[in-house]
């Protein structure tokens, strides 16, 4: 009977293997043949299904961060079944978190930067947890009682409680440890604040000659060039005329979605009951409550850190809301224009807050939706031939005018926003000219179906497709040359003893003007004369002459006639220094923060 058992184990055994090595060697071939059938993807790094920066994102760990979103997602969505726009939403909070954990581990490796345990028990001690301010065992005489909480906090029947607040207390004081850091290295140089507040608020009156196109002949202005002198010139500045990185040109149909009172209302809906979440979770954990909040229920995936935003960001209206929030607090929904928001404020330094956001936009119902999707697969089958631009005008569909276009095979350059961007950047890198990307693209108003039109590589542009904008460039350089040798002249002039007003009369076609500049902050004078005139005139004591200055207007000459402090200050020290710091820390900030380059072939893999 034992060996009856033996054999028989055996014979399973080797069947198993041998299924094993089939369903292996079946899933290498399948593999193989997907790569064939995708040739241009066939450079994909085995088991990877993107790449952020240096790092490689394996499958595995993908799948791990897509399950640990999607088990938060589903718990805060008390396990109701997901939709497929659900589903959907966790795919692009998945890549988006391993992007931003990504991203953060780097900065926190290069910078060195961690919270000691000393600060970590410094802080909860000395900060407690919003929701127990006003908890009832911690008051005497209607008080908090410092000594009261710190006994809660020795209490080991409460460490899970204190471990949490730990650990939300660790995951942003980091991100806030540096952008003090960052912050407090930097300094204004006094000279630069002196000279700028003291140009800021000096009145000059000024008169100068114009010497423009207006100055040359009328045959001089109208001017033609020949072809030999557009191919000289051509020749020439071959390079001006080709791109630095190669540009591929995305066609795209949109597919838009079609808006109701009733989607309106359900926008505010989601909305309320997110606040209505919001003031029933536990303030303890308030901004891992926020998150899941918005993972629930709003329309663009949550910030997993706070986001920087000055005053002048907002609309006055949520400007002077978030400006009374206090640090752990939020507003109740607020209207943007196409939806509802609530505001998280996370700490606020000067007129710089940072802030978490839950943001609901209208947008229509599954129905419709599902109706757009039939569509959109009707249109990919019907330019499978190539047909894309009849196709789209046979369905009513609008091709957009302007591409899309994928530079240097990394990044996109389009003003319209789609959830997935990474996604369409990895798929155009290596598509083929005429090829239609196999899934579409969704945005917050649609989708978007693309089709690779063409290739721009990085060498000069043929001379016929330039021709015109040889012959615009040629002829400005020439009426730049001419306006140049008439103010050099005029200048000579001026330094022979003739005054401005007596050279303007002798040369009617030299304008002569008079212009009175408030300051550098003379936005009027800019905008008529430009920076360089306003600067130029501004660094002049009376009776001063300077110039030729060079504008994209022409070349001015100009003499400062009085000069003084003006009698109502434009702007003072303090608010310069101020702005000056918010402006080079968001510079910084945003440049420590900045995402690396990423791939994304999830498309590819259909993990």
């Amino acid at each position: 009977m034992l060996s009856t058992l033996r054999k028989r184990v055996k014979v399973i055994m080797i069947i198993v293997a041998v299924t094993f090595i089939a369903g292996f060697l079946m899933s290498e071939v399948w593999n193989l043949i997907r790569r064939s059938e995708r040739g241009s993807r066939r450079n994909i790094p085995p088991g990877v299904v993107g790449q952020v920066g240096d790092y490689k994102v394996s499958l595995e760990e993908y799948r791990q961060v897509r399950q640990y979103i999607a088990g938060k997602y589903h718990k805060d969505s008390m396990f109701r079944d997901l939709t497929n726009e659900d589903e959907t939403r966790i795919e692009h909070l998945a890549w988006n978190h391993l992007e931003t954990e990504l991203t953060w581990a780097k900065i926190f490796k290069q910078t060195k930067l961690d919270i000691t345990e000393g600060e970590l028990e410094w802080i909860i001690s000395n900060f407690p947890p919003q929701g127990l301010l006003n908890h009832p065992d911690l008051m005497t005489d209607g008080k908090f009682d410092t000594n009261k909480y710190r006994q809660a906090l020795a209490n080991p029947n409460n460490r899970p409680f204190f471990a949490q607040y730990a650990r939300e207390i660790y995951e942003q004081l980091r991100p806030q440890k540096l952008q003090l850091y960052v912050a407090g290295a930097i300094i204004v140089p006094r000279n630069e604040v002196e000279q700028t507040v003291n140009l800021a608020n000096t009145v000059a009156t000024v008169t100068a000659l114009y010497i423009g196109p207006t100055a040359l002949s009328d045959s001089e202005r109208n001017y033609e060039p020949s072809e030999a002198e557009l191919r000289a010139y051509y020749n020439k500045h071959r390079r001006d005329f080709q791109p630095k990185e190669e540009i591929r040109e995305l066609k795209f149909a949109f597919f838009p979605f079609t808006i109701t009172p009733e989607d309106t209302q359900a926008a505010r809906t989601r909305i309320d009951e997110a606040y209505r979440r919001l003031l029933a979770a536990d303030t303890g954990s308030l901004r891992d409550s926020f998150e899941m909040a918005g993972l629930m229920f709003g329309d663009y995936e949550p910030d997993t850190v706070s986001v920087a935003f000055t005053g002048q960001q907002f609309a006055p209206p949520v400007e002077s809301i978030v400006r009374r929030l206090k640090p752990g607090s939020f507003t109740r929904p607020l209207a943007t224009g196409n939806g509802w928001q609530i505001i998280l404020l996370d700490s606020a330094r000067n007129d710089t807050f940072w802030v978490r956001r839950i943001r609901t936009r209208v947008k229509p119902d599954e129905a419709r939706e599902l109706a757009v999707q039939d569509k959109i697969r009707e249109f990919m089958e019907q330019t499978a031939a190539g047909e894309f631009d009849s196709v789209a005008l046979r369905m009513n569909l609008m091709v957009g005018q302007t591409p899309a276009r994928v530079v240097g095979r990394k990044r996109l350059n389009w003003s319209v926003q789609i959830y997935n961007p990474g996604e369409l950047v990895a798929w155009a890198a290596d598509a083929k000219v005429g090829e239609i990307m196999p899934v579409p693209m969704r945005g917050p108003y649609g989708y978007y179906v693309f089709r690779l039109e063409r290739i721009v590589p990085v060498q000069p542009v043929p001379f016929e497709q330039v021709k015109e904008a040889v012959k615009w460039r040629l002829r400005q350089e020439r009426e730049k040359k001419l306006c140049g040798e008439m103010a050099n002249a005029a200048r000579e002039a001026l330094k022979q003893g003739k005054s401005l007003e007596d050279y303007a009369a002798q040369n009617p076609r030299v304008e002569l003007i008079h212009e009175v500049i408030n300051g550098t902050t003379d936005i009027m004078a800019r905008g008529r004369r430009g920076a360089e005139f306003v600067g130029a005139a501004l660094a002049l004591e009376p009776g001063e002459i300077a110039g030729p200055i060079m504008t994209n207007w022409g070349y001015y000459i100009i003499r400062c006639d009085s000069k003084q402090a003006n009698e109502r200050p434009v702007l003072n020290r303090e608010n310069y220094v101020q702005s000056r710091q918010q402006t080079l820390f968001q510079e910084l900030w945003d440049k420590i923060t900045e995402q690396p380059e990423t791939r994304d072939w999830r498309l590819v893999r259909s993990y």
